[in-house]
């Protein structure tokens, strides 16, 4: 063949090799990177303790021992030995009490109790399920008790703001103002809680630039919003800081926080009346302080995280949920171990909601 007579040959051979690239191409791209093993899906948290229980996990060499906030999968056994009892809250907003001697195995099924109690061995009597909460209340605390029980152990650390400590000024001389900073709040009227002062101090609250209102000077730690002072915009965000009782001089950064929606509000007021029915029940108060942990974490109002991961800690201090609650609020609220230790010391951030 001469050399013209191989152009259209040349032609179609490169067009072949044009479209084999490109689909190959469309291949790759229709391929998409796997995202990395997801953990599974919790079927429920162990939400209270008291005595000897254990959980046998299918696979698991040899027995686990429980604690609070403890993410229990599909197909474990959860054992209470004798004098001893557990609470187990199921995912979609089952609560299961396992008596003395009980035995029960964890459903498949998110929000099928009849599994759990199918299963039951050995227990005098078997234990109850309820599902008083609603379906708002269960979907938001849900959602934080996964990210507080995370088996790799990062949501709550990295996933959320608040890694910069830069904020706190713990270290100064000056008083800090500990709560609320870098969060939610639900109360209208909310309670301003600051470390202690060489002397009086009073607070200075603003919505922008523009200063709202001012205390008076006092020599405390502590100041609640009174009811003639400005009243705040449900979803606005305001800042605060102190001043020197005398000459009105700040004492350090601003700190920010935000009144919940209305919607929000509501949606907390209904979860408290909720989990205030389930503490007159035995162990009612860890699990209450779970579930307060889980829901507020979500919501993103921290002081409230606080005061219920200390109550938790103080009641069952084997268990991992209530020093990783505050350390969130730690990076959360930006402030170091010691700003953490004061609000503590000081009765937590806001009052507790009880």
């Amino acid at each position: 063949m001469t050399g013209p007579s191989l152009r259209p040959v040349v032609r179609v051979f490169r067009w072949l090799i044009l479209m084999a690239a490109l689909c190959l191409r469309i291949t790759t791209l229709g391929a998409e990177p796997s995202s990395p093993p997801q953990p599974a899906p919790a079927a429920g948290v162990l939400a209270t303790v008291r005595g000897d229980v254990a959980i046998d996990r299918p696979g698991g060499a040899r027995p686990i021992a429980g604690t609070i906030g403890m993410r229990l999968m599909p197909g474990d056994g959860l054992r209470v030995g004798p004098g001893s009892s557990a609470t187990v809250y199921l995912a979609g907003g089952s609560i299961v009490r396992v008596p003395a001697g009980g035995r029960i195995e964890i459903p498949q099924a998110p929000g099928r109790t009849g599994g759990a109690l199918a299963g039951v061995e050995g227990a005098g009597r078997g234990p109850a399920a309820a599902s008083s909460m609603s379906s708002r209340s269960v979907e938001v605390l849900e959602q934080g008790l996964w990210i507080l029980n995370d088996p790799e152990g990062s949501v709550l650390l990295s996933a959320m703001r608040g890694e910069d400590d830069a904020w706190d000024d713990a270290g100064g001389s000056g008083p800090l103002p500990l709560s609320p900073r870098f969060e939610t709040v639900l109360e209208p009227r909310p309670r301003f809680v600051w470390s202690t002062a060489a002397g009086p101090v009073r607070i200075a609250l603003a919505r922008g630039k523009d200063v709202l209102w001012r205390s008076p000077a006092a020599a405390t730690t502590s100041l609640s919003l009174p009811e003639d002072g400005p009243k705040l915009r449900a979803g606005e965000a305001y800042r605060w800081w102190l001043e020197s009782g005398d000459a009105g001089v700040p004492l350090g950064e601003a700190v920010p926080f935000r009144l919940a929606t209305r919607e929000v509000q509501t949606d907390a007021a209904r979860f408290e009346s909720e989990v205030g029915a389930l503490e007159r029940g035995d162990d009612g108060t860890a699990l209450a302080g779970l579930l307060r942990c889980g829901y507020y974490v979500k919501i993103g109002a921290w002081s409230r995280v606080l005061t219920a991961a200390s109550s938790l800690g103080r009641r069952d201090a084997p268990s991992p949920v209530a020093p990783r609650a505050l350390d969130g609020c730690r990076r959360q609220m930006r402030l170091t171990q010691e700003g953490i230790d004061r609000l503590v010391a000081l009765g937590a951030g806001q009052a507790d909601p009880k």
